[in-house]
């Protein structure tokens, strides 16, 4: 018999182009069928959590570039994080943002206020979605990053905005 994961690999064929994936703290469990010639094929499976596991799935709201915008214009002060690198803050950035680099922020996350509305930026959404997933994973409870980062706000509200 082969293991769980090797059987859903075999299953879902490579991880890469199938975009298989088994979270942290969830096991596979199926049923195995073995074949007349000795070799176990998994009939069916699911995830489950793993014993003394806790799971968390969120999905991370994304603000719009245009709501953001239109918050911003009616006095609202969000905490806006940009997790970029300093070099790309160098070309462009938001008015007022506070910036956090992504691989800063287990060290630093305790400067921010967790009950405060946060919006995390990047240059397009990957690194704002990981750092928001990490926040809200340690309390942070209103977290969203701006849909499709810097390059949707220069693209959709501030035209001049230099871009990379």
């Amino acid at each position: 018999m082969i293991g769980a994961a090797p059987a859903a690999r075999r299953l879902a064929g490579s991880a890469k182009s199938r975009n298989f994936a088994i979270l942290s703290g969830l096991q596979i469990k199926f049923n195995t069928v073995m074949t007349p010639d000795a070799h176990a094929v998994a009939a069916c499976f699911r995830l489950q959590p793993a014993p003394d596991a806790t799971v968390t799935v969120s999905n991370v709201a994304k603000t719009l570039p245009a709501e953001l915008k239109r918050r911003l214009d009616a006095g609202e002060t969000p905490c806006i994080l940009d997790v970029r690198e300093p070099w790309e803050l160098a070309i462009c950035g938001l008015p007022g943002a506070r910036h956090m680099p992504l691989h800063e922020i287990p060290a630093r996350f305790n400067e921010l206020d967790a009950t405060s509305a946060i919006i995390v930026v990047c240059k397009g959404g990957g690194r704002s979605r990981k750092a928001a997933r990490y926040l809200s994973a340690h309390g942070f409870g209103r977290i969203t990053t701006l849909a499709g980062g810097i390059d949707a706000w220069a693209r959709d509200v501030d035209p001049t905005l230099p871009t990379y």
